[in-house]
């Protein structure tokens, strides 16, 4: 964000008192923010291990609002007191401004967001989709991206609504500070360089103030803003957490047939011509993703990818109108646009160090991952499901039956001779065509992004790294039924709307094999095999926390799983994405 745009920025918001003192909005914003920068270089320069704790550091900072006497409320700052009496109705309205006056009631149970009326009345004669994106957006505002030059990493502010821990009995505004390296690599950096890193960036920041009141780069004790409680934690990378689409992920789960039935029996009937033939000359068998692990794999890297520009895009997508598409799609269609080692990283290939102390990916593993996003974007799916909106204060739902691709891939590569070209138009493979592909765009189906502010998951980014590092390479099922716990679960609160959920789920053993892909198991009849690859299955989502028990009961007519989740682990989820949701989703560049 260039030093106009984020002036610009801040004096909107602070308008209220630009009237009686415009010289105020200018200091302010100059000392917020060398405040706000201060302390986090105070802390990451104070780091052992700049190496692996620079990148994923985020420095919470708490403003508390004390109640006075006649019932107002003030930030509260450590200040003399002249300073203070101003400061602290500066910064109160300030935040008013940019958190829109939304606030999040915090219990033991749970967080409630409550919208304020005159927003809400503000877009009451939008749709019901535009509205719970408005609303969205509302909760999760903009950060400030302070990035002056191109050469070193940006640092990255980002404000939360006002929260009140009922059970504390208090009120806080949250400011979440983070530097984005990038790949840029400040542990290596010699002191003089740090040291003219952080100058230029106070600079740069002192520079909004065009009244230059304040002179801070040379003073030795920074006019920092003394807070009560300055909280620093580091997040882990692997806490990180990756939206993805619930309307995708449902689609990768089986569904049991009808007795003796095919599998155009589950659709709603009669089909259209094209649709029957569709399924006819691409002989599908089943409804929904049903992939291989590595395409699995190859997927989540995708919905990591996107998820990092917020699935916005970063190259150019296209406008689509409902009637345009068989998804029953409308708006924007983002598209992405990545280098093979970005996409690599993603999927989670292995590095190891070669010679001279290079790192590079496995090469098994590496065609491994590229031959699975290949193999996604070539097969084809069919989908069917329902899908929920808003009209005129009206439910409404649309039936998606379709059969497509999940994405088209286009490769850029560079430098290639004739035998390399022919090489690649056979869709065959070689060390040295794979070393030549620079950059890959992807044009995904709408089921990807369709409602994703809406209707989405929560996954941990490390969700087959971590899978593999404790348990060694498993069968598809294990992740796969993991899925199925998250997707359940979301549902659930999903259709709760805020009220408490059942966290036991009870179902007969065959439908849950449907669902985790057994169906050649199924129809072999090896009962007993199937039994002992769930118990396999459970056992690793209680050691990964997400079961709490599980057990085989009678139900009424035949044998149940019972399987009864951890809600503990399901709401540290949600809180390490209240933690860190602003920053990830501002901070690709």
């Amino acid at each position: 964000m260039q030093t106009k745009q984020l002036e610009n920025n801040f004096l909107r918001l602070v308008s209220t008192y630009k009237k009686t003192n415009p010289n105020l909005n200018l200091n302010f914003l100059s000392k917020l923010l060398y405040s706000f920068i201060s302390y986090l270089r105070e802390y990451l320069e104070k780091l052992e291990d700049r190496k692996t704790e620079w990148d994923n550091t985020i420095v919470k900072i708490e403003y508390t609002l004390e109640t006075n006497d006649d019932g107002s409320e003030n930030i509260c700052l450590k200040q003399n007191s002249l300073e203070q009496n101003i400061m602290e109705k500066v910064y109160l309205e300030v935040f008013k401004e940019i958190t829109g006056n939304a606030l999040i009631i915090k219990e033991k149970n749970g967080s409630t967001f409550q919208t304020p009326k005159e927003f809400l009345k503000n877009i009451a004669e939008l749709s019901q989709q535009e509205q719970a994106n408005k609303i969205y957006k509302l909760f999760n505002p903009e950060s400030f991206i302070i990035k002056p030059f191109n050469d070193k990493p940006a640092i990255i502010i980002s404000f939360s609504p006002l929260v009140y821990d009922k059970d504390n009995n208090q009120k806080y505004y949250q400011v979440l500070l983070k530097i984005d390296v990038g790949n840029f690599k400040p542990y290596m950096w010699k002191e003089e360089v740090s040291k003219n890193f952080w100058h230029r960036i106070l600079e740069y920041v002192s520079q909004i103030n065009s009244e230059n009141t304040f002179s801070f780069i040379n003073e030795i004790e920074p006019p920092l803003l003394h807070l009560k409680k300055l909280d620093i934690k580091t997040i882990d990378k692997s806490k990180q957490l990756i939206k993805a689409s619930l309307h995708t992920e449902l689609q990768k789960f089986g569904r049991k047939p009808k007795k003796n039935g095919s599998i155009l029996d589950l659709l709603e009937q009669p089909l259209e011509d094209e649709l029957q033939k569709d399924i006819s000359d691409y002989k599908i068998e089943v409804i929904g993703l049903d992939n291989t692990k590595p395409q699995n794999q190859a997927l989540f890297a995708i919905q990591k990818l996107f998820h990092e520009t917020g699935y916005k895009g970063n190259s150019e997508g296209k406008t689509l109108n409902k009637d345009d598409n068989s998804f029953k799609f409308m708006g924007y269609l983002p598209a992405i646009k990545f280098t093979p080692a970005q996409y690599l990283e993603a999927y989670g290939v292995t590095k190891k160090e070669r010679a001279r102390g290079k790192w590079e990916y496995l090469s098994n593993e590496r065609s491994e991952a590229l031959k699975a996003l290949r193999e996604l974007s070539q097969k084809k799916y069919l989908f069917y499901y329902e899908k929920k909106y808003w009209k005129d204060a009206k439910e409404l739902f649309d039936l998606i039956t379709t059969v497509r691709s999940l994405f088209n891939l286009t490769e850029k590569y560079e430098a290639i001779d004739h035998n390399e070209v022919k090489i690649i138009e056979n869709n065959q493979v070689s060390l040295k065509t794979e070393e030549k592909l620079s950059y890959i765009v992807l044009e995904p189906c709408p089921l990807l992004v369709d409602q994703i502010e809406t209707y989405f998951v929560l996954k941990p980014a490390n969700f087959y790294q971590e899978i593999k590092l404790l348990f060694g390479k498993t069968s598809k099922q294990v992740p796969l039924f993991i899925d199925f716990l998250i997707a359940e679960i979301t549902k659930r609160e999903i259709s709760s709307k805020g009220k408490d959920i059942d966290w036991i789920i009870e179902l007969n053993y065959e439908t849950l094999a449907y669902k985790i892909r057994m169906e050649k198991m199924i129809e072999a009849n090896k009962v007993k095999r199937i039994k002992q690859e769930l118990v396999k299955c459970y056992k690793i989502a209680k050691q990964l926390g997400y079961l709490l028990d599980y057990e085989t009961i009678m139900g009424s007519t035949i044998e149940l799983e019972r399987l009864v989740l951890n809600p503990d682990k399901f709401r540290r989820v949600k809180e390490i994405n209240e933690e860190i949701k602003l920053i990830n989703s501002n901070s690709n560049f």
